[in-house]
């Protein structure tokens, strides 16, 4: 299995001198990869909603619009821990972040790859 990663440099919160680091890793199956890719669907999303508990222990369930079952298994794959905050003003909340393909003013086809160099 391949990994991406990536910093939500969105949630690199800070209050006063304090700052918030949550890491993702995006793993698609290396047996998804070049013809064999997975496509989201033209227009589809991916959603991260985020829970942080009374320790400031973050939480990722991510979603997607899509109706392609490998590619909602793969998203599905992402949920659990993503990192943890050190602010109490944070504990407790919540927060999403949706993301969509775009091309020139246009829906484009989210795919996932499982190459090395690939990603989202």
């Amino acid at each position: 299995m391949k990994m991406k990663r990536l910093w939500i440099a969105a949630f690199a919160l800070t209050a006063g001198n304090l700052i918030a680091a949550v890491t993702l890793d995006f793993n698609v199956a290396s047996n998804f990869t070049g013809a064999t890719r997975l496509y989201a669907g033209i227009g589809q999303t991916l959603t991260f909603d985020f829970t942080l508990d009374g320790a400031g222990n973050v939480t990722l369930n991510a979603s997607t619009g899509s109706t392609v079952p490998d590619v909602i298994s793969t998203v599905n794959s992402w949920d659990g821990a993503a990192g943890t905050v050190s602010n109490p003003a944070l504990f407790g909340k919540t927060f999403t972040l949706t993301a969509f393909a775009k091309k020139t003013a246009a829906a484009a086809n989210m795919t996932f790859d499982g190459a090395d160099t690939g990603g989202l």
